[in-house]
């Protein structure tokens, strides 16, 4: 028997599934690169959208401070990286010279296609 050329029909289930299977095998791939910072802990992940703000640093029993910096860094699709996110370039534009606490953020798109990594520092 002669199979038909002619192409399949998907019903909408199908079509849902397929989407759902490929978002989970994106998820998957993508998961060691879009985890990418080196803190001591991570916020939780989004696949398809994240955004937290996560306190690496506080100084015991200090107040946070009346100034406030920040230094961000941000990737595109995994390639081309630019931006220094470092401690020191958060304090500079915030016009800090005692840095009492610093906090991390992330904003993420579709795993590793764009993500924002941010230090913010607090001090006087």
């Amino acid at each position: 028997m002669i199979r038909s050329l002619a192409p399949r029909s998907f019903s909408p289930a199908r079509i849902l599934t397929i989407f759902l299977t490929g978002m989970i095998f994106a998820g998957l791939l993508s998961s060691c690169a879009a985890l990418d910072n080196q803190n001591a802990y991570t916020p939780p992940a989004g696949y398809i959208y994240q955004s937290n703000t996560m306190n690496v640093m506080m100084a015991p029993g200090s107040e946070i401070g009346s100034r406030t910096g920040e230094a961000c860094a941000e990737s595109y699709l995994g390639l081309v990286s630019t931006g220094e996110a470092g401690v020191k370039q958060a304090a500079a534009a915030g016009a800090i010279l005692n840095v009492k606490a610093i906090d991390f953020r992330i904003v993420r798109f579709f795993g590793i296609g764009y993500v924002k990594i941010c230090t913010i520092a607090y001090g006087d």
